[in-house]
């Protein structure tokens, strides 16, 4: 039960989804191009309710499949998941195997929540979708906080102190749920045309 909370909960940190930010009022952002693939390690911290655990993470991303797999702090492995179309699965190293139609079903039928899986590749590259309200924006013009689809989410550091710096420790919640994810390691990016 453990593990699919983690593996939920991290899937905040998995779909496709991206987009430019829009300024908020009388700011200018800054202009980043969107990655279409990436590899992506890291840490998350999850909590729902009194609830929650702690782990790493690997995740690959593409337009066309999506792999996340999850780590104990001990180095076990906890689940993998695998996503693509209209298709999700969740893999335990137990071997069993629970299915749903796509990936934001699947967190719904883990936890109870159907989380906004589909943003999630914007966020963590500071590119909420065009329908996130920008609430905060750094003197660089980076985004700092923003709400989207019921969720606030803070860019809580990014990875330096250049303009184009992706960020390195994100926050999100909506109601008692909240995820950190701190990202660590980027790998094989793929820019958009």
């Amino acid at each position: 039960m453990q593990a699919r909370f983690f593996l939920a909960a991290l899937m905040l940190g998995s779909f496709v989804g991206c987009a430019t930010v829009t300024p908020a009022p009388g700011g200018q952002h800054v202009a980043r191009p969107a990655m279409e693939s990436f590899e992506l390690q890291g840490r998350f911290a999850a909590k729902q309710d009194t609830q929650g655990g702690h782990g790493r993470f690997e995740w690959q991303h593409s337009p066309v499949e999506n792999v996340l797999s999850l780590i104990s702090p001990l180095g076990g492995g906890l689940g993998t998941l695998y996503w693509h179309d209209q298709q999700a699965s969740l893999h335990y190293p137990s071997g069993q195997v629970v299915a749903a139609a796509d990936a934001q079903a699947l967190s719904a039928q883990l936890i109870g929540v159907a989380i906004p899986v589909q943003l999630i590749p914007g966020w963590v590259q500071a590119l909420p979708s065009k329908n996130a309200q920008i609430l905060e924006q750094d003197e660089k013009g980076r985004v700092v906080r923003f709400s989207e689809a019921g969720w606030f989410v803070r860019i809580a550091d990014y990875a330096d102190e250049q303009a184009q710096a992706l960020p390195k420790q994100i926050e999100a919640q909506r109601g008692e749920m909240s995820l950190r994810l701190i990202l660590d390691a980027w790998q094989n990016k793929v820019l958009s045309p």
